[in-house]
């Protein structure tokens, strides 16, 4: 088995803290904003709710069994502890004797964090030893995307689409037309995906981000508006349609939107990287330019 260094270590050495909060073109959700396990810049620093209590004991006294282990990270990251999640996750992938679903589940996480090289060699070995393994196929596609590597992550994508057509591959499916510079046939993932998934508010938002990079402002924010003003909006979706609004130059509603998900230095890199998208002359380079934006996740918890 390939060795998998846990990659929370290199974030902290560079960063300080532990896993990246990143608001990005994604293969799972276009642009998301991972919140738990980030530390708000308007705190004294740590790594967000944490959930260890018994499982520091356990681990400490008796090496957990595999499915002990996978059930800790389970608990961990349920409590908003992606660091902790993540070493267990680790632990249980790499063991002899691992679950099936161990490397899996730890690809998994680590695209959610934004370590999109590491995902991209778990989801891989995952198909190593499973070549038909659908979410694998659709992982190491969203983290190939997620990473800028679009013609490496296009047959993933592909193959996912046609083995599994759920909304997340078609979501993946749009995000890949959207780089290629493809903008209508975007649009038309989208439309014929929120047809069959009209309750969906990732597709909603996605579109709303679409329309704005491609500039149809006034699409982009009826989308937008659309999925804010919904009781089941996520602290994600505002911070997308934060974007949106800045994107569209509406910038007193981006902070009144994202500053309810964002803390001031997460608004501030999404007002920065809204500045350096709107100037590219096409769509393709637009769409190009969203990119990755690390991001100070707010320790606020924003509507349910």
């Amino acid at each position: 088995m390939m060795p998998f260094p846990l990659p929370s270590e290199r974030a902290q050495a560079k960063t300080g803290g532990p896993a990246r909060c990143v608001l990005r073109w994604s293969g799972a959700l276009v642009l998301t904003l991972f919140l738990a396990g980030c530390a708000d810049d308007r705190s004294a620093g740590g790594t967000g709710p944490s959930w260890f209590g018994d499982a520091v004991s356990l681990a400490a006294t008796s090496p957990p069994a595999d499915k002990n282990q996978l059930a800790i990270a389970d608990r961990l990251l349920a409590g908003g502890d992606e660091a902790g999640a993540l070493r267990f996750y680790h632990d249980a992938a790499t063991r002899a004797d691992a679950a099936p679903d161990a490397m899996l589940r730890y690809a998994q996480l680590l695209l959610r964090v934004g370590s999109y090289d590491y995902a991209a060699g778990a989801f891989s070995e995952v198909l190593n030893r499973d070549p038909g393994q659908a979410a694998a196929r659709r992982g190491l596609g969203a983290a190939l995307l997620a990473g800028g590597k679009v013609d490496e992550a296009r047959p993933h994508v592909e193959q996912a689409v046609r083995e599994s057509a759920d909304v997340r591959s078609i979501r993946n499916l749009a995000v890949l037309r959207a780089l290629e510079g493809r903008l209508e046939e975007a649009r038309g993932v989208f439309s014929k995906a929120k047809e069959r998934w009209p309750s969906d508010l990732d597709l909603r938002i996605n579109h709303a981000l679409l329309e704005a990079v491609a500039g149809d402002c006034k699409a982009a924010e009826s989308l937008g508006h659309s999925v804010t003003i919904s009781p089941f909006v996520q602290q994600r979706h505002l911070a997308v349609d934060g974007l949106v609004l800045a994107l569209c130059g509406q910038d007193e509603k981006a902070r009144q939107v994202a500053g309810q998900s964002l803390s001031a230095s997460g608004l501030a890199m999404l007002f920065k990287k809204a500045a350096e998208v709107r100037p590219a002359d096409s769509f393709a380079a637009r769409a190009a330019a969203v990119g990755a934006i690390p991001v100070a996740a707010s320790a606020q918890s924003g509507r349910q």
